[in-house]
């Protein structure tokens, strides 16, 4: 049944960098910039909400990769859960649903954030499996050997 979920399925690309992270899904490209406002939520996976304007609720202003408040700092994995769904949303103009197909992440350009102690992707593979969408399959593409990465050229 696996094979069959995942023919059907959306491959939606993320390219990241500390800036600004540009979807894509077959269609037109949106960029999100890597800074605007969380705020947290009564209940729900992950545990916040991001938003590029403040809103009506109590928002604290954020920039995820040069100055995430220390509040935040044990919550990355959500934090970056809660940006990744609102570029989502933003891409299919609507919160996705949680149907039997399940979206395939592809993530491009983690190298950028490399530290030399390889927890990136373990942060990128926790916040994509953790979406409210329920990713089946975490990928990473990178610039330097796209042709061991596994994954299916789109």
């Amino acid at each position: 049944m696996a094979p069959i979920l995942k023919r059907f399925a959306k491959t939606i690309e993320i390219e990241v960098s500390p800036e600004a992270f540009v979807f894509r899904c077959k269609g037109e490209p949106i960029r999100i910039a890597t800074h605007g406002y969380l705020r947290r939520l009564k209940s729900g996976v992950p545990p916040y909400e991001f938003g590029e304007e403040p809103g009506t609720s109590v928002c604290t202003p954020i920039s995820l990769f040069s100055s995430l408040p220390r509040e935040f700092h044990e919550d990355i994995v959500e934090v970056l859960a809660a940006f990744i769904l609102y570029g989502i949303t933003r891409l299919f103009k609507e919160k996705p649903n949680r149907s039997i197909v399940r979206p395939i992440l592809l993530f491009r350009g983690i190298e950028r954030f490399e530290t030399g102690f390889g927890f990136e992707y373990a942060v990128f593979r926790a916040a994509g499996s953790m979406l409210a969408l329920g990713a089946t399959e975490v990928y990473f593409e990178s610039e330097q050997a796209e042709e061991n990465t596994g994954v299916p050229p789109l």
